[in-house]
């Protein structure tokens, strides 16, 4: 059985932003680093455990002009987080299966914030956040 994604979240600092339509995570890696040598004699190419990447989250919704989750009135809101050089806010994707339970929670910053007026729908964003550090992931850490 899924989870419905109805009532998803995502909370800067705590503070839901306001008229999402689409939270994506573009998942966790980890690099590998290739440790084959020229004298190897079987052919195959061996590897080590590389550094871990927490990802960006990408987000889109209805673009609401003067709402302080999403404009530039506070380092708090999208465009203001990504104006400021202020330390990283922290992100959580809060899962809508009704038991508040987060998929990812994890400090970054804003890298791009973006608006399209088309003639025939709704002002819609869409923004970018690179996730820094170490993640706090749902079952565990």
């Amino acid at each position: 059985m899924g989870t419905f994604a109805f009532g998803t979240q995502l909370t800067v600092g705590g503070v839901a932003v306001a008229a999402l339509k689409e939270i994506s995570h573009d998942g966790l890696e980890r690099e590998s680093i290739e440790t084959t040598a020229h004298d190897a004699t079987d052919g195959w190419r061996t590897f080590i455990r590389g550094l871990k990447n927490a990802g960006e989250i990408s987000i889109s919704g209805n673009l609401l002009p003067g709402n302080a989750t999403q404009d530039a009135s506070t380092t708090a809101g999208l465009m203001g987080e990504l104006d400021s050089d202020a330390t990283h806010a922290t992100y959580v994707i809060l899962l809508a299966d009704g038991s508040a339970t987060s998929y990812i929670s994890c400090t970054g910053f804003v890298t791009g914030f973006n608006v399209t007026n088309p003639v025939d729908a709704l002002s819609e964003f869409d923004a970018t956040i690179k996730l820094s550090g170490e993640p706090t992931l749902m079952g565990g850490s």
